[in-house]
């Protein structure tokens, strides 16, 4: 069988009070008015965070743990936000609530046949433990439903619960009885994430998975889709780096890729001459003069090109060069 939790009221342990009548807060919380040697304690399967409360899931399965330090009759309650009360234990699969000093109960245990759950309802659940030294009589304010395994209060929502569980425990003595509390919230199941960071050697790099831009280079890159994609860093003037990368659930991936620069398609043709002005031509193109012996143009690699060079009073000079990467031309023109 399968029992459904939603939100379960709360109420706790709070410091003692000179009164002797079972307290109730503003926030529906039932606690005894003075400290006991009585001692219960009340969990659940994951662990409170910082502000109090265990962080479930919807559908999210739920266990209670409770222990007395002294023999005691151990009550169990949840209510849901709409203030609808169960009562979790004892029920039809554990009718025995007395409990001896020092044990622990387990709901459900390892042997039982229901299961404890969260539901659909976003929001704060509470758990209420309540132990006596004496048997508790809550038949008058509980009712079950046919096949029903657990008992429910039908008496107005929690509030009206409270004030009745505090009337049944002002009819036993303040030192025979303590309660404690567990409280829980519900939060929509956030998409399961992985982190990338990409570290590069290029300046705007930028990261790309199966195609699609992702984010830059050298920050960390968070909610990724686990799954297996094609990564590519890309930056201006240097070869796009491409591999097959796995983007795993809550880990970060710090990735370095070493760019290498695009590969030049011109190179540079160094000219230096005997003369200091002469006019250059380029497959029989005008480019200019040489100043102080010296010109430079660039031109695209392994293409065959003609070089012409005409200084006043010299013989004209001609030669085919072919670029694989810069070059420097030394020319001895003869005079005439």
């Amino acid at each position: 069988m399968k029992h459904i939790l939603t939100g379960l009221l709360l109420f706790g342990t709070l410091a003692p009070v000179a009164m002797a009548a079972p307290q109730i807060s503003p926030q529906r919380i039932i606690v005894n008015p003075i400290q006991t040697s009585l001692e219960v304690n009340v969990s659940l399967n994951k662990a409170a965070d910082n502000s109090g409360y265990a962080t479930y899931v919807p559908g999210e399965k739920v266990q209670i743990k409770a222990t007395v330090n002294e023999d005691a009759y151990l009550y169990i309650f949840s209510v849901d936000v709409a203030g609808e009360v169960t009562q979790i234990f004892p029920n039809d699969y554990a009718g025995d609530n007395f409990v001896a000093g020092g044990q622990t109960v387990s709901l459900p245990g390892a042997n039982d046949d229901y299961t404890l759950e969260t539901d659909s309802d976003i929001g704060v659940g509470k758990v209420f433990a309540v132990a006596s030294r004496n048997p508790l009589d809550f038949n008058d304010i509980l009712d079950i439903k046919q096949n029903a395994a657990f008992a429910v209060y039908s008496g107005g929502g929690q509030d009206a619960f409270a004030r009745e569980v505090s009337g049944i425990l002002n009819s036993i003595a303040d030192n025979d009885w303590n309660s404690d509390v567990a409280l829980y919230r519900t939060r929509k199941a956030e998409a399961a994430s992985g982190e990338l960071k990409v570290v590069t050697n290029a300046n705007n790099a930028q990261v790309y998975l199966d195609g699609r831009l992702v984010g830059d280079a050298g920050v960390t890159l968070a909610k990724l889709t686990p799954g297996s994609y094609q990564l590519k860093v890309v930056a201006p003037g240097y070869v796009t780096y491409s591999a097959p990368i796995t983007i795993k659930q809550d880990r970060l991936i710090n990735l370095t890729v070493n760019l290498r620069q695009t590969p030049s398609t011109k190179a540079n043709l160094n000219l230096v001459l005997n003369v200091k002005t002469a006019k250059i031509y380029m497959n029989g193109q005008y480019l200019g003069n040489s100043q102080n012996g010296k010109f430079t143009t660039s031109l695209l690699k392994n293409k065959q090109y003609k070089v012409s060079v005409v200084a006043q009073g010299y013989t004209n000079f001609a030669a085919y060069v072919k670029l694989t990467g810069n070059k420097t031309l030394y020319i001895n023109l003869r005079p005439r």
